[in-house]
């Protein structure tokens, strides 16, 4: 019998004919072509962010460099100030001259770096700025003012002690024994009550009201009321006169000298 074979059967290719070798090319080039194409997206980002800082930089860094250095001006402005008042001196008065100019020159530097529509917030802290200063240039003119009435004070009273001292009232040395007349040692005693009381009311706690008449500068006014009669033969009228221009211009600066230290508490 013959033997029947049957037709040879066609080889089924897949998709569009194409061998899996071809198919796996081209999968590789897919998966290259898409890891190119992110890393040109994520570059192309990159620098785009870049640029970003960079303009943000460009547009702030001048903007915050300057705040840094106006806080800064600012306190060592402050820092100069409290040193003057601590310690008066012409050193410290030139500290004081160079940080406040150092502060000026930036406030006016300011003026250009702010943004478009931010004008009038920095005006507002170029005032705010200017008006701190001038406040502490204010505390450094008072400072002064006291120290002058201070020296003002301490001339007076002393011109007050002399006065005493000339008349004798301290006493006048007879063999081994030291007189005075009765009226003028109450005068002297007066006097040094009234240096005494005007020290203790400079040097009082901060917060305390200073009075308007101390007890000593009271005790002079009444020891002159009563031996003025006597005080006016002797040492005389015109020593008399002298006397109470003293005694008048110690008072009054013993009162603005506290009228400084209340001035420069608040």
């Amino acid at each position: 019998m013959e033997q029947t074979h049957a037709p040879p059967s066609k080889i089924r290719t897949r998709g569009w004919g194409l061998p899996i070798g071809v198919w796996l090319i081209l999968g590789f080039v897919f998966i290259i072509g898409a890891f190119v194409t992110a890393n040109i997206l994520a570059q192309r980002s990159t620098r785009l962010a870049t640029a970003d800082v960079a303009r943000v930089q460009k547009q702030f860094e001048p903007l915050a460099r300057h705040a840094r250095e106006l806080g800064a001006a600012v306190g060592g402005f402050d820092r100069a100030v409290l040193g003057y008042l601590r310690s008066p001196s012409s050193d410290n008065g030139g500290v004081i001259v160079e940080a406040g100019t150092r502060l000026s020159n930036l406030v006016n530097q300011g003026s250009g770096l702010a943004p478009t529509g931010e004008e009038a917030q920095f005006n507002d802290i170029a005032a705010l700025t200017a008006a701190h200063q001038a406040d502490g240039f204010q505390l450094v003119a008072l400072e002064e003012r006291r120290q002058t009435t201070r020296k003002s004070l301490d001339a007076a009273l002393n011109e007050l002690d002399a006065r005493v001292s000339s008349s004798g009232a301290k006493g006048v040395s007879i063999g081994n024994a030291l007189m005075a007349r009765h009226s003028l040692a109450e005068v002297a005693e007066a006097v040094a009550h009234v240096r005494k009381d005007a020290v203790t009311t400079l040097s009082r706690p901060p917060g305390s009201e200073a009075p308007v008449a101390t007890q000593g500068e009271g005790h002079l006014r009444s020891v002159l009321a009563s031996f003025g009669q006597e005080l006016r033969v002797s040492p005389g009228v015109a020593w008399l006169g002298l006397l109470e221009e003293d005694f008048k211009r110690s008072v009054t600066m013993r009162r603005r000298s506290s009228a400084f230290e209340a001035e420069l508490e608040t």
